[in-house]
């Protein structure tokens, strides 16, 4: 396999992508699941419908899943790219795809899970159903999700989810609990891109969904289209207290506060999260760590303030020898 090096990137696609222009995307962010990933591939190689392109993004892996990508590039009868970064987080991963994608429509499929074979043909009769001259209000479609035992994530959405008016509908769709998927249109993610702040490892989905649902609906379907997998290890782990786990949470945090335009949130919730702000920062400097790779509150600074005795002691919960560097 060629590969072609763009700065730290290196990349490297089959003999059908410059065949023609694909009009759907799906997206695969790999991370050490050399176990898995084989499983994830093998469903996008099922799909019924065949006018798509896989992107494979690899986000610096200590362990080599080459010869698999390899060797399933070199079978595959549709479009493929394999990327190649260093370690920045799945969020620069994804990023990484997106800047890549030329199809109209970009589905993500997790390097541990899989899909039905009529995944995207099932996404793009569900997008083609939203009406024509309604199109532009939408960013995606939203399906259902089982697990490896075929049970069903959540509760289906209601029959008229998608006559209700928005946000309505999407606080339905949240009430509905478990696993949700969906695609989205590529104008829509390579205009909204994650952010990539230097030294921060872990941004949260919730970043880029909350700035868009001001602006964009979604279409509900009960179609069950994905099947997450909790086996193994790597799906559930307890949450490490990390020095990088706390400088993630707290950059996070605070983009979720200074940002309040599109993160409308109560007095409540505003006073968790300054509170939990400060705490952060303070377990911080406890052990010795400065914080310049985290965002700096903009707003809520008097709150802040007012939190930083009670989070002096409060931090005292992460103590030094917990949080690992």
């Amino acid at each position: 396999m060629e590969y072609i090096l763009e700065g730290k990137f290196k990349k490297a696609v089959n003999g059908k992508w410059n065949e023609h222009t694909p009009l759907i995307t799906v997206i695969t962010t790999l991370y050490n699941r050399r176990n898995t990933i084989r499983r994830a591939i093998n469903s996008v190689a099922r799909q019924t419908f065949k006018d798509f392109e896989y992107i494979l993004v690899d986000d610096g892996s200590t362990e080599d899943s080459d010869d698999i990508v390899e060797a399933f590039m070199s079978e595959a009868d549709f479009p493929v790219m394999y990327i190649k970064k260093p370690n920045g987080g799945v969020h620069t991963a994804r990023n990484a795809g997106v800047r890549e994608a030329r199809g109209d429509l970009i589905c993500f499929l997790d390097d541990d899970d899989e899909m039905f074979p009529y995944t995207v043909e099932s996404f793009l009769k569900a997008w083609d159903s939203i009406p024509s001259s309604k199109r532009s209000e939408y960013r995606g479609v939203v399906a259902l999700c089982c697990d490896q035992n075929g049970v069903q994530s959540g509760k289906s959405f209601p029959e008229n989810i998608n006559e209700l008016p928005w946000p309505q509908g999407m606080r339905v769709c949240d009430a509905t609990g478990g696993e949700h998927r969906d695609i989205n249109t590529a104008k829509c993610l390579k205009e909204n891109l994650f952010p990539e702040p230097e030294g921060i490892t872990l941004v949260s989905e919730s970043i880029m969904w909350k700035k868009l649902e001001p602006h964009y609906k979604e279409w509900f379907i009960n179609d069950i289209l994905f099947i997450y997998h909790t086996e193994g290890e790597g799906y559930t782990r307890a949450a490490k207290k990390t020095v990088q786990a706390v400088k993630n949470l707290n950059w996070n945090t605070a983009f979720k506060l200074n940002n309040n335009n599109f993160y409308i949130s109560g007095i409540k919730e505003r006073f968790i999260d300054v509170a939990s702000y400060a705490v952060l920062e303070s377990a911080l400097k406890k052990c010795g760590t400065n914080s310049n790779s985290s965002l700096k509150l903009k707003k809520d600074k008097l709150l802040y303030i007012i939190f930083k005795i009670p989070a002096f002691f409060l931090s005292f919960g992460y103590k030094k020898n917990k949080m690992k560097i």
